[in-house]
Formats: C-alpha cells, structure tokens, sequence
C-alpha cells in the first residue's frame, strides 16, 4: 500500500543512536540563570518563560519524583536587632513555579537552626528550579527576608544534590548559608497528551521538487516517518525559526507524518499532498513511542524466530506483520514472567503493563545494534536464549486501538536484499 521513497541514507555514527532521541543540543539552564542567584524580579518572569519554553520545545514536558530535605542554615542575619527582642526566629520557604510547595515549622531565637524536615514532590516537571527563601518570624509585625536562593534542575538531575548554597541578599557583611539535599526519586515521566501530536504549517519553497526537504519511509502504509531532515528545504526553514525564536515545535529523525492537509491514514495520499505546489501545507506530527522489549528464544522451536512476520526488508526497520500465539514475543504481551513493561518518548519514560507488541510496529534495533532491515533480521535469528529488541510507533490517541495487520508488500518498495523467514 505505501512505498519506502527516498531510501533511508544513515551515515555509521547515525547507525548507533535510536531515533527516538532528538537531534538538538542539550539546554543548559546556567547560560540563562546563574546557579543559586536570584534575578532582579522585573527579569525572573522572562527569564523562567524563555528557559521553559526551550525544555517544552526540545523535550517535551515530563514529570519525576524529587524528594528534599532542608537541613539546617547557619550565619544568618539577627533581624531581631533592638535590645531585649533576642535573635532571629527563622523559617524556611520551597517555592515551585512561584508557588509555595513547603514550609518548615519555626527555630526560635536562633541564627544556625537546624530543621531537618523533608518532603516529596511526585509531579515534579523536569527542568523545573526550585527556589529556598529563609525568614524571620515577626509575627504580626511582617516577617523579614534573611536570604533566598535557586537551585536549578541541572545541579541535582542524576545523583542528586548534597551540600550548601550561599544565600543572596542575606546581608550587608553577611555570608549566610543552607544546608539542602535534593534527589531525584525516579525516572522522568510523561505527562500524557503534552506536546507530543502537534500540528505544523509550512512554507514551500518554489524549486522544493521532493518532500519538503525529507526523507521518508512509509513502509507501515498509513504514515511517512522521517528519516533524514535535509540542510535545505521547508522544514530545516522551520526549525532554524524555532531555534530562533524558542516557540513551536521541531521536526525530528524518527516523527511521524500522520497527516497532510486532508490526507490522512494513506502514505500515499500524504506523499502526494508534500508534493503539490501549494504554497503551504499542515502536517500532523506524531513523536515516536520507543518500546524496549526482553524475550527469552528457549523452547520457542514452533514458530519463525520471536514469533515474528515482517515485511520485505527495506531501508532500517522491520516491520511487523503478525505475531504467532503463544511464541516468545505473545508471552511477553501477555505478561507472563511479570516483566515490566515500559515505553520512552524523547527523555520521558512511562510504564504501562498494557503495553503489546503489534502488527504495524517497527523494529529499529536488536541487541543494541541499529542496521539494515537485513541485518536486523539476521541478528533475530542468532541462536541466543535472550533477546532484546526497539520498537518504535507513533504515539497513540488515548482511545487508539492496536492496528490491524497492514498489507504484507508495499507498493513501488525497492526489491529485498534478502528473503525473510516467516514473512
């Protein structure tokens, strides 16, 4: 039904890295905002605006566990100045997207306290500072500012933080510090149905004679997924703008094209709506949902390798046509061994113990290795006992079926390398 256009053309270093990993360089939050030093307030909403913004654009937005612990402080300023009021009475305050998330309980008269409190955030968006403020209870008087700080998701993402952070505007004279922990408790999560289907319009250019600059497999029949995203053409135009303005959404290797203009569910009609003359076109993109799945091949002897059927090898995936009952894989999608199951969308992993492999799925590296549709399947059909394998399919709508088996030869597809066993 569909044809593989623009044979995939992946150079080796390309060949080592999954698709489903964007191609853009990694935000670095320090060139935007100085570690743990708090911006004049006029500035701190553009600020923040501009560095989520790019963590929106790049990554999409996903979600951690972090847990704090507020230790102690010491060398904070006596607010309490006049005779016979004794010293400060201080508290700390965690903010997260300006908001308050976190108080601890009050240390009277003291300029060291010690706090030792902790406290979990579970729907922590990645990327996100977090922001300390230390003050003097005054009662109804007002309380006093004794000093705050940003600690930004760099500093603690991975191993986690542990140590002191300087104070600002704790004081003339005043070196004033915190004590903090912060760790990350899990990996990050998705938030569902966050900017991972969008839509995006694009200018033609007048001698663009191909598929705006892509090239395209559409092997699956129903979408064109990109596999190659050329120096010249609609769509590096379109994300040179966004990387200049920070807004919208890249185009990535490994997207899928889901529909163009009206065309849609036809790889067919969505090549054809690319390669009109119109001045513009509306895509519908898809991130790639990227499934790792473990198999054990032992006393599997009754079906092809896996389980598996795919198509006529062409380009860099397999795709899967049918999954035999009760082979390795149909085990693996009913569960049993209690594997746990999950999935990644760019950074963002999510566990999903209904997650099933299914026909119309591609398979885009065995044991680690990404290759030629032939070479993959000659690596699935080595004699190990453990197997490990990526699946790559557009995200799903949440009310999204699995896909019926899609047509067992695509047409106009360059003819196979090699014969597959089970196809």
């Amino acid at each position: 039904m569909g044809q593989a256009c623009q044979a995939i053309t992946h150079n080796d270093k390309d060949l080592q890295a999954s698709w489903g990993r964007a191609e853009t360089e990694l935000h670095d939050p320090d060139l935007k905002k100085e570690r743990f030093k708090k911006h004049e307030p006029e500035h701190e909403e553009e600020i923040q605006h501009e560095i989520n913004s790019e963590y929106e654009s790049e990554y999409g937005d996903t979600t951690v566990s972090v847990k704090v612990c507020i230790d102690r402080a010491r060398g904070l300023r006596n607010a309490d100045w006049l005779p016979g009021t004794g010293k400060s009475d201080p508290y700390c305050i965690v903010k997260y997207k300006a908001q308050e998330i976190y108080r601890t309980k009050i240390i009277s008269d003291n300029l060291d306290p010690v706090w030792n409190e902790d406290f979990s955030k579970d729907d922590f968006i990645s990327g996100e500072p977090l922001e300390f403020e230390v003050w003097d209870d005054d009662g109804p008087a007002g309380d006093d500012n004794l000093g705050h700080a940003v600690v930004d998701y760099e500093v603690f993402k991975g191993s986690g933080f542990s140590g002191e952070i300087q104070l600002q505007g704790a004081g003339n004279g005043i070196s004033a510090y915190v004590h903090l922990r912060i760790k990350v408790g899990s990996e990050p999560h998705l938030i569902p149905g966050h900017k991972h289907e969008f839509d995006i319009e694009l200018e033609k250019d007048q001698d663009d004679k191909g598929f705006l600059g892509l090239k395209l497999d559409t092997q699956d029949g129903k979408t064109a997924c990109v596999t190659e995203i050329e120096m010249k053409g609609a769509c590096q135009k379109h994300n040179d703008n966004v990387d200049e303005h920070r807004e919208g959404h890249h185009i990535r290797k490994g997207d899928f094209i889901v529909s163009a203009n009206e065309a849609k569910d036809d790889s067919n009609l969505i090549l054809e709506e690319l390669k009109k003359k119109d001045e513009k076109v509306k895509i519908r993109i898809k991130r790639a949902m990227e499934i790792k799945v473990d198999v054990l091949k032992k006393d599997d002897t009754k079906h092809v390798p896996l389980g598996l059927h795919f198509r006529d090898p062409v380009g860099y995936s397999l795709i899967i046509t049918k999954v035999d009952e009760e082979s390795a894989v149909d085990k693996w999608n009913k569960g049993q061994g209690k594997v746990k199951k999950k999935y990644k969308v760019g950074h963002g992993t999510q566990e999903d113990p209904s997650l099933q492999i299914q026909p119309g799925d591609r398979i885009i590296a065995v044991a680690g290795l990404a290759a030629k549709a032939s070479d993959l399947h000659r690596r699935i059909n080595l004699q190990h006992e453990h197997l490990s394998f990526t699946v790559v399919r557009p995200v799903p709508d949440p009310d999204e079926k699995p896909a019926a088996a899609p047509d067992e030869t695509p047409a106009e597809a360059p003819a196979p390398e090699a014969p597959f066993g089970g196809g």
